[in-house]
């Protein structure tokens, strides 16, 4: 927990680095044991580039670019936030800050070319793989030099940190080699030309593609350079460590405080939390723009390229989508051809990031909910329903990343198993969240939104199992094929509430997410008293002299019995009168309260 609570960003750099070796290593070792180092196409030489052997296996390549894309791009944004809060060193300069910022914007940029060109296989997209491989190279090399020289304008500027020093040559000596070897497998590759019938150009190719993967594996350190740049987060961290005694807790909350002049890098804890908790509610507004433009996307991918036509005979009229969009509904359909398994490029990231946004969303509620910024059930029993909507939604974003991986014209068995799974986690994660709001409102009746949030939940649920139903009946009724005009209308008349279940999945991810950012904001200044109720396992003399430390210095005198009842609330009503017996306890058997202020 302590390397939790003081270094949690170090993480982000170093969760990528590991999956991007993952995901070569598991490449390289399915080219070698698995395909036996075989050429998977005539004009590839012996040693295969990572690019082919990507396009063998899409179902690692695709999945491990989009993860490491996602947290190099939140690395990226973490860095500058840390920079802008003075929590890591910051360029004074306003000239000298475009390097961050360029080296921000190039990295979020090769970003997404990675995930662009894993989507767009090299043998399906020979000519688009290689542009946005071209264009994921030189936005990286950009970025890197950006970050360079950022680091050593640092080194210049703050002398006497010599680990600004150290990270600026490392990340020289990573850069300076990455694009060296970079520059030779460009001239390798022009040499090469796709011959492979001499003995020579057979052997320049080879070089070329294990110069290539050279390259990838050296990224790797780029990104563990990144981890560096993360370390003084260790020392500047505002949270209080939880062996510290009385007295020192006291004097970080006095030096915390607002009207303090001490170092501005020590940020308020209630401040620090307040931006946080606003920040968490943007988590479900994304899941659902990624969601809707996923499927405004395949929408138009049938519309337009593929001019609403069947992709096989035994489509009606209208597209199914389920293979691509499975909703917490019932699907009973057994179809063979969907939009997503024909532009699995487009489908598979995005169904990707959906999973990860919206599986984010359900640990920032349960996290706002623990630490008592979004109301919270008191009974043991009560919160086992909380528990079940993130468990069960969890598993439910897994299994839609899944079925995207496993598209219905290779691996159709597979897919509808997850289909499937999928549909039951989301369906018994939906139901579990209207019954934790239905608790929470009789639980906080003074609370007009959880009544409000309750009811949008039962109806889009209530709506979507309806639509799921019509679906699932028009389906059996016709056969799942188009003989007739009178069965290809019935399909299609399925279809349609299908893809509205689709669209209504949208308010799902949107409305269910119940964070208040009001509630966050009026919670925030009393967010240190509550953590003190409810996390200290201490005894009663104990507690009481704590708490008397924290309103000795965090309470003016004259407001305290004023800012004591602000803090009282339903559910803490039984933990403050404990806590009043305790403080009274304390003052009895020590010098009164007010010899202290």
């Amino acid at each position: 927990m302590k390397l939790i609570a003081h270094g949690a960003y170090i993480w982000l750099p170093v969760i990528t680095a590991l999956l991007w070796f993952i995901t070569l290593t598991t490449l390289f070792l399915l080219w070698r044991l698995l395909d036996r180092g075989q050429r998977y196409q005539a004009d590839e030489p012996s040693i295969a580039f990572v690019s082919g052997v990507g396009a063998a296996h899409l179902l690692v390549f695709t999945p491990g670019c989009t993860l490491v894309s996602l947290f190099y791009i939140m690395t990226i944004v973490v860095d500058r936030c840390l920079r802008y809060h003075q929590r890591i060193p910051q360029l004074s300069g306003k000239w000298q800050r475009c390097w961050g910022y360029s080296g921000a914007f190039y990295a979020i940029l090769s970003g997404l070319s990675l995930i662009a060109l894993s989507s767009f296989s090299l043998f399906e997209y020979p000519d688009i793989h290689w542009r946005f491989t071209f264009m994921f190279s030189l936005s990286l090399i950009i970025s890197a030099s950006c970050q360079f020289m950022e680091a050593f304008c640092l080194q210049k500027e703050y002398p006497d940190k010599p680990g600004l020093r150290r990270n600026a040559v490392l990340k020289f000596a990573v850069i300076a080699t990455g694009t060296s070897l970079a520059i030779i497998v460009g001239v390798l590759y022009k040499a090469y030309g796709g011959d492979v019938t001499s003995r020579r150009g057979n052997s320049i190719g080879s070089a070329c593609a294990a110069v290539e993967w050279a390259v990838c594996f050296l990224l790797t350190f780029y990104f563990l350079t990144l981890a560096l740049d993360f370390w003084p987060t260790v020392k500047t961290s505002s949270r209080i460590p939880c062996h510290m005694d009385s007295e020192s807790t006291a004097e970080i909350e006095n030096s915390a405080a607002p009207n303090s002049t001490t170092d501005p890098q020590k940020r308020p804890i209630s401040s620090m939390l307040k931006n946080i908790g606003n920040s968490l509610p943007r988590l479900p507004v994304i899941t659902a723009v990624v969601w809707f433009g996923m499927l405004i996307g395949l929408l138009l991918f049938w519309l337009v390229n593929a001019h609403g036509k069947r992709y096989r005979p035994d489509e009606p009229s209208i597209l199914f989508i389920y293979a691509e969009d499975s909703k917490p509904s019932i699907n009973l359909g057994l179809f063979a051809a969907d939009i997503g398994a024909a532009h699995k490029g487009w489908f598979t990231p995005g169904c990707t990031l959906v999973c990860i946004f919206y599986t984010m969303t359900l640990l920032a509620e349960r996290w706002l909910r623990h630490h008592q910024r979004i109301p919270q059930v008191m009974g043991k029993r009560q919160k086992y329903w909380g528990y079940s909507t993130a468990i069960h939604g969890i598993f439910g974003g897994l299994s839609l990343m899944m079925l995207s991986f496993l598209d219905t014209f290779n691996h159709p068995t597979a897919h509808w198993c997850f289909t499937f799974t999928f549909m039951i986690f989301i369906a018994i994660s939906s139901f579990s969240q209207i019954i934790e709001v239905f608790l929470l409102h009789k639980e906080y009746p003074d609370r007009a939104h959880l009544k409000r949030n309750a009811a949008l939940k039962f109806s889009i649920v209530s709506i979507s199992t309806g639509l799921g139903i019509v679906f699932g009946i028009l389906y059996l009724t016709c056969g799942g094929k188009p003989t007739t005009a009178r069965v290809n209308l019935l399909l299609s008349a399925s279809a349609i509430c299908e893809w509205s279940v689709s669209f209504l999945l949208t308010l799902y991810f949107t409305i269910p997410r119940s964070i208040d950012s009001r509630f966050t904001t009026e919670r925030g200044n009393s967010y240190d008293f509550d953590s003190k109720l409810h996390s200290e396992k201490l005894d009663s003399r104990e507690f009481g002299r704590q708490v008397a430390g924290y309103l000795r210095n965090s309470i003016p005198q004259g407001s305290r019995q004023a800012d004591i009842m602000s803090t009282e609330n339903r559910g803490h009503l039984l933990g403050f009168k404990f806590v009043t017996l305790s403080l009274i306890e304390y003052t009895m058997n020590t010098k009164p309260l007010e010899a202290h202020v």
